[in-house]
């Protein structure tokens, strides 16, 4: 009921997320959009005012040309008739040697039809304009916009622009003021122009319909692009919240068959618990039995034997006792993998425990005749499960025991700030990777077919040893190489050691 309860509220919950997510990706696609769409239009003016501004700077350069010079003569036509405000000019009209006449253009003159020029070429509309009681041309009289500029350029204003439309059409407008300067009074001194006072603006006019165009394409692809973004990001969140509301179903009812199957498995390991004690109890009784009987052939109680019949009791005997031995394994790797083994922890030298192994494999070695030594120094003081450290220090340096040949078993230590290393290394037959694989499984044998071997070992010995050690926080670490013998690591945390524990057990921790 419970887990119902849940599903529905995930399921409700998944729901309002995607229509959360498709809100918030609307949001961040229509907030992309307009800014694009800002940024565009701020683009077009801020080029348009750069253009207009090129121009302005084209005709000052122009201007101040001429001005340098002192004006231009140029051929008298109908298009350029003598200036009637130069007239006080002495040298106003001239005539070549050839009999051509000339007359002067001061730079106003010779701007305005540049300016002329320009626009009948290029569109860019231009203009020299005056306050309305300072003007000697009617054609510069300024509109309503010129006008207000001058007079933001009287109280101090260095630049105007706008955009607005001239006879209907879009434009971008720029002025600046014109200021008398001494190059202008050869033909304006008479006329009481004084230097560095404001006489009036000169301006340029940029059209701005190619630039508008420009604008409406670009905003068009954005709005398509952003449309497209949009709905393929849509797309996907819809797909995406559809898979997660299956795949939660999907869950909820696997978690169901979970919960069920985990009960079956808790009835299951009860089963085996109970199937192991009493295999272990019936196993028990008959192979002491036997061991025992065989113990007494060999003690020769019932007589002396044959030597043929002496290796049948001692075979009798060491098979049982590896039976035995499978049997007490199996019910520990049983008890550790079903987490019901709890360490019996203590404060343990470690050399003595490695002493005591040593004395548990005396025999092994007088057997086969393989050097066992020992060189640990400065060991820890751990905190562990005496029994179960032991069992994994007789698995391991019992396994090099039995498939080293010749040569020697040595077991030495070392220590660092990640914790303490037991290490036994060996001269024996080593194991490829394939091998150490086979090995670290429960009843993994990589010498299965060799029988007096496979009377001797019961596959499970590092199997249990990885997690006795992994009960401790350790790890089981093993490096080995085909024919060149192996070494196999245990590896204690230093949370382990026993100063690390006093401090745990400080008083002001123990207050706390």
């Amino acid at each position: 009921m419970n887990t119902r309860t849940d599903g529905g509220s995930g399921l409700a919950f998944l729901r309002l997320s995607g229509v959360a997510a498709l809100a918030l990706w609307s949001l961040l696609a229509l907030g992309s959009g307009a800014w694009n769409i800002v940024n565009q239009r701020d683009e077009t003016r801020s080029l348009a005012t750069r253009e207009a501004r090129s121009h302005f700077n084209k005709d000052t350069a122009f201007r101040f040309w001429a001005s340098s010079h002192g004006g231009v003569y140029v051929p008298t036509d109908d298009r350029t008739p003598p200036n009637p405000s130069l007239s006080h000019l002495p040298e106003r009209d001239i005539v070549t040697p050839s009999g051509k006449p000339l007359t002067l253009m001061n730079p106003a003159y010779m701007l305005r039809q540049l300016m002329t020029e320009y626009e009948r070429l290029y569109g860019v509309k231009g203009k020299i304009t005056a306050f309305p009681d300072m003007l000697f041309n009617p054609q510069n009289s300024p509109d309503a916009w010129e006008l207000a500029a001058l007079n933001a350029f009287a109280q101090g204003k260095d630049e105007a622009f706008e955009f607005s439309d001239i006879d209907g059409k879009p434009y971008l407008r720029l002025m600046r003021p014109l200021m008398v300067q001494k190059s202008c009074l050869k033909c304006h001194e008479i006329q009481g122009y004084k230097e560095g006072e404001l006489r009036g603006g000169v301006g340029v006019a940029v059209p701005m319909s190619a630039y508008l165009e420009g604008e409406r394409r670009q905003i068009g692809n954005l709005v398509l692009s952003h449309g497209l973004i949009w709905l393929l990001g849509a797309i996907a969140i819809v797909m995406v919240t559809r898979r997660s509301l299956v795949y939660f179903r999907e869950r909820i009812e696997v978690e169901d068959k979970l919960q069920a199957a985990m009960a079956a498995a808790e009835e299951a390991s009860k089963s085996k618990s109970r199937f192991l004690a009493i295999m272990s109890h019936e196993l028990r009784t008959p192979l002491n039995a036997i061991n025992g009987f065989s113990q007494m052939m060999e003690n020769r109680t019932f007589g002396e034997l044959s030597p043929q019949y002496h290796e049948y009791s001692r075979l009798i005997h060491s098979s049982g006792e590896h039976l035995l031995g499978i049997i007490n394994q199996i019910l520990d790797l049983s008890k550790i993998e079903a987490g019901k083994i709890e360490l019996e922890e203590q404060e343990i030298f470690m050399g003595a425990l490695i002493d005591e192994v040593f004395g548990m494999l005396e025999h092994m070695v007088n057997q086969k005749g393989v050097r066992l030594v020992n060189k640990t120094n400065d060991l820890h003081t751990m905190w562990v499960d005496p029994v179960r450290i032991k069992q994994a220090l007789f698995n391991v340096i019992g396994n090099a025991l039995k498939f080293t040949e010749q040569g020697e078993v040595t077991v030495f230590n070392r220590c660092d700030a990640e914790g303490h290393r037991i290490i036994v290394r060996d001269t024996g037959s080593g194991m490829s990777v394939e091998e150490l694989a086979v090995a670290l499984k429960p009843f993994g044998q990589v010498h299965a077919d060799a029988y007096t071997r496979r009377l001797e070992g019961t596959g499970l010995g590092l199997s249990l040893t990885q997690h006795i050690m992994r009960l401790h926080g350790g790890e089981l670490q093993i490096a080995s190489a085909k024919g060149q013998g192996t070494e196999v690591i245990l590896f204690f945390p230093t949370s382990r050691h026993m100063d690390e524990h006093e401090e745990d057990m400080s008083p002001d921790a123990a207050e706390a």
